[in-house]
């Protein structure tokens, strides 16, 4: 089951969620990478993230190509599945070490759905901020000077619903 994709800026590089199926049931998901050649893909390979037990997915490729924000519920989290981070590494052309984004966006709760903008913005949907019911959207704005993200801001109504808003684009 593939799921979720991001793609260069280029349209060269895929990422995207692939979750195993076993007898009808869903297994643990992963990241994979894949090259478009000419009209078709490189077979895809795994973007080793997290341990086999936990299950990563979502893929938001920042515009530079530098920066993988993705959603997992591997350990050293805030609790459900949280958005996490990785850098690529151009001298080891592997990504680094992730991060977890921290409790200004994460929370106890499930966040998922990240997308980033170019301008720093990261959008994702939550249960565990103010929401007005079940999942709503978020943005947080990335500080350069810190590095890091500043509070979950709801987009409210007209954005969000007492239902469950989590698909956007």
């Amino acid at each position: 089951n593939d799921g979720r994709a991001t793609i260069s800026v280029q349209g060269i590089d895929m990422i995207f969620t692939r979750c195993d199926a076993e007898r009808g049931k869903m297994g643990g998901c992963e990241i994979y990478f894949t090259k478009r050649k000419g009209q078709t893909w490189d077979e895809p390979k795994l973007i080793p993230l997290s341990g086999d037990s936990f299950t990563v997915g979502q893929p938001s490729l920042s515009p530079d190509e530098q920066t993988l924000y993705f959603v997992s519920d591997m350990p050293g989290g805030q609790g459900g599945k949280d958005i996490w981070m990785t850098v690529y590494d151009k001298k080891k052309k592997a990504w680094g070490e992730v991060s977890n984004l921290g409790n200004k966006v994460n929370t106890e709760l499930d966040e998922m759905f990240p997308s980033i903008t170019s301008d720093g913005t990261l959008y994702f949907a939550s249960k565990g901020h103010n929401s007005m019911g079940g999942y709503d959207i978020f943005k947080s704005v990335l500080d350069p000077a810190t590095n890091s993200f500043g509070p979950a801001v709801n987009l409210d109504f007209a954005i969000n619903t007492p239902d469950d808003d989590i698909f956007y684009i």
